[in-house]
C-alpha cells in the first residue's frame, strides 16, 4: 500500500480521534458547568456571643413577711414592685369558706406564674427548641434520680420548673404563640375570687423599703448576699444541699431589702480563666425570655483542689417581670464577635489561601476570609475594608457563599 496514503489515512484518524476528544471534553464541561445544581447563603453581617451555660444559684437579702391571722391572702402589688417602709402590701381575709378560697387562689397565682414565666423573646427562633428540650430532659433526668431515691420531696420542688420548660418549648417550636389569654382568664378568675373575701381582719405592712414579692421558696434566710464576701467552694457546695425552710401557713410574700443580688457558679478552672474580677460581663437568663443582665464578676473562688472555681457575678440591676428563682441556667457571655457568617463546611483552602467560592450572577468566584471565631458550626470572619488595596479580593456583605455543589472552581459557569 502506498505509504502517504497510509500516512495519510492516520493523520485523518488521529485528527479525528482528537476532534472527538475535544467535542466530549466541551461537552463534559457544558454539563458540569449548566447542569450542576447549587445553594448558596448571603454573607450577613451578625454579632455573635460565645457563651459558657451554667446552673446558677441566685442570692440576695430577704425579709420573709408573715401575718398573725390565718385565711385568704390578697398582695395589693404585683411582684417586683418597689414598696415604701410601712405600707400596706397584703390583705388576710377570714370566713367560713376562706380556706377554699385561699387554696383556689394560691392555685391561680401558681399557674399564673408557670405561664408568665414561660414567656419567650421575640427572637426566639425554631432551633431554641433543642437547647430547650435538652434542659428539659437533663431536668427530667435528674428528678427521676432523685424518685429512685425516695426523695420525693425534690420532685415537687422543681415540679414548677419543668412546666415552664415544657411551655417555653410549645413556643419554640410553634406550637403556641403566647399563653397571654389563659393569663387573663386566669387572673380574671382570681379578681373574682378575691371580690367573695369580704371579712379583712388584718392588713400586712411592709417593715422596710424594698421590692416585694409573693412567692417564698424557704431559702430566703440561707441564701444570702451577706455571704458573697465570705463564701468558700466547699460552703456553697453544702448551701446547695440544704433544704427549704417551712415558714407555715402565714406567709404572705417577702421583700427584698436590697437592689444588689447576686448569681453564684460553678466550673472548671479552666473555663473560668477567662473571666477576670471586677470586669463586667453579660448574663443572658433562657428561663426569663433570654433577658440580657450586665453583671460585674463580684469574687473568683478556687476550691482546694484547684480543679474548680466558683464565679460570683454582682448586679443592681432589677426588672419587675423577672423571675428570680433560686436556681436557674444562665448563659455567660464571655466574648461578642461581629462579622460575616460563613458556615464551615463551605470553607476552601485554595493557593494556600482560605476563603469561600461565591456564585456572582453566574460565575463562581473565589474570595479570602479572615476567620475571627467559630460558634455553632459557623465562622464569623472579618469585615471586609474598603480602603484594602486587596479588598476586591476579599469576601464583602451579600456575596453569595456557595454552600453547596459539585465540581466548583474559579470562573465556572453556573446555569
Amino acid at each position: 500500500m502506498n505509504r502517504k496514503l497510509i500516512g495519510s489515512a492516520a493523520k485523518y484518524i488521529v485528527s479525528a480521534v482528537v476532534s472527538v476528544l475535544i467535542i466530549l471534553y466541551i461537552v463534559y464541561h457544558l454539563l458540569n458547568s449548566f447542569g450542576t445544581p447549587v445553594e448558596t447563603s448571603p454573607a450577613q453581617l451578625v454579632t455573635v456571643n460565645e457563651t459558657i451555660t451554667v446552673e446558677a444559684y441566685v442570692l440576695r437579702d430577704e425579709k420573709v413577711l408573715v401575718s398573725a391571722q390565718t385565711g385568704g391572702v390578697n398582695c395589693l402589688y404585683q411582684d417586683g414592685t418597689m414598696v415604701r417602709r410601712n405600707s400596706a402590701v397584703a390583705d388576710v381575709y377570714s370566713g367560713n369558706e376562706t380556706a377554699a378560697v385561699k387554696e383556689r387562689i394560691a392555685e391561680i397565682d401558681d399557674k399564673i406564674k408557670i405561664l408568665e414565666d414561660s414567656g419567650m423573646a421575640e427572637s426566639a427562633a425554631l432551633n431554641d427548641s433543642a437547647s430547650i428540650s435538652g434542659s428539659l430532659d437533663s431536668l427530667y433526668y435528674t428528678v427521676l434520680e432523685k424518685i429512685n431515691q425516695q426523695n420525693i420531696d425534690y420532685a415537687f420542688r422543681r415540679k414548677n420548673e419543668m412546666l415552664t420548660l415544657m411551655n417555653k418549648r410549645q413556643i419554640a417550636q410553634r406550637f403556641v404563640y403566647d399563653f397571654s389569654t389563659q393569663i387573663a382568664e386566669l387572673k380574671k378568675q382570681r379578681a373574682q375570687l378575691t371580690a367573695s373575701l369580704t371579712d379583712i381582719s388584718e392588713t400586712v405592712y411592709a417593715p422596710e423599703s424594698g421590692y416585694f414579692y409573693s412567692e417564698v421558696d424557704g431559702y430566703e434566710e440561707t441564701f444570702t448576699g451577706g455571704l458573697c464576701d465570705s463564701l468558700t467552694v466547699a460552703d456553697f457546695k453544702k448551701l446547695t444541699e440544704t433544704e427549704p425552710a417551712d415558714h407555715g401557713s402565714n406567709v404572705v410574700g417577702k421583700i427584698a431589702v436590697d437592689y444588689k443580688w447576686y448569681i453564684v457558679c460553678l466550673m472548671e478552672t479552666g473555663q473560668a480563666k477567662s473571666f477576670i474580677e471586677k470586669n463586667k460581663y453579660t448574663a443572658i437568663f433562657p428561663y426569663n425570655a433570654d433577658a440580657e443582665i450586665p453583671m460585674t464578676l463580684y469574687r473568683s473562688v478556687q476550691d482546694d483542689s484547684g480543679e474548680q472555681t466558683m464565679l460570683i457575678f454582682s448586679t443592681g440591676n432589677v426588672d419587675g417581670n423577672f423571675s428570680f428563682l433560686r436556681r436557674q441556667t444562665v448563659d455567660l457571655v464571655q466574648n461578642t464577635y461581629t462579622g460575616y457568617r460563613v458556615p464551615v463546611s463551605a470553607v476552601r483552602i485554595v493557593d494556600g489561601k482560605e476563603g469561600v467560592y461565591i456564585l456572582n450572577g453566574n460565575l463562581v468566584s473565589f474570595r479570602e476570609i479572615t476567620p475571627i471565631a467559630e460558634i455553632d458550626g459557623n465562622l464569623i470572619v472579618e469585615e471586609r475594608d474598603p480602603a484594602d488595596p486587596d479588598h476586591a479580593s476579599k469576601l464583602g456583605f451579600y456575596d453569595q457563599i456557595i454552600t453547596k455543589g459539585k465540581n466548583i472552581y474559579e470562573n465556572k459557569i453556573v446555569g
